[in-house]
């Protein structure tokens, strides 16, 4: 994170690689205290040749980040609880899984 106190849609980032580029749908973690907060890309955005960006996402920020949070990019996580049916599966003619499930965002 670039900064403490972030709060609404907008996210201050630093430490990407230049000229990064962030995709619209992009899923990404932000890491505060331990606990990952999954989100998405909300428009696209290029990393200036400093490593800064702000990107927006589709929601609002769960918690206020402090400076130097993470942000899971490569490899983004989610924490919650598997709600409903655990699991459901359906099995196609052509013997492929689908595997559902709905995951509720710990707190």
């Amino acid at each position: 994170m670039d900064g403490a106190g972030q709060a609404g849609h907008t996210l201050a980032i630093q430490g990407l690689q230049p000229r990064y580029a962030f995709v619209e749908g992009q899923p990404v973690s932000l890491e505060i205290d331990g606990q990952h907060y999954f989100d998405f890309v909300a428009e696209n955005v290029i990393a200036g040749a400093d490593g800064k960006a702000s990107i927006r996402l589709t929601q609002m920020l769960r918690k206020p980040p402090p400076a130097g949070s993470v942000l899971h990019v490569a490899k983004p996580m989610i924490e919650g609880f598997i709600m409903g049916n655990p699991v459901s599966w359906e099995i196609a003619l052509e013997r492929n899984f689908g595997l559902g499930f709905e995951i509720r965002e710990s707190r």
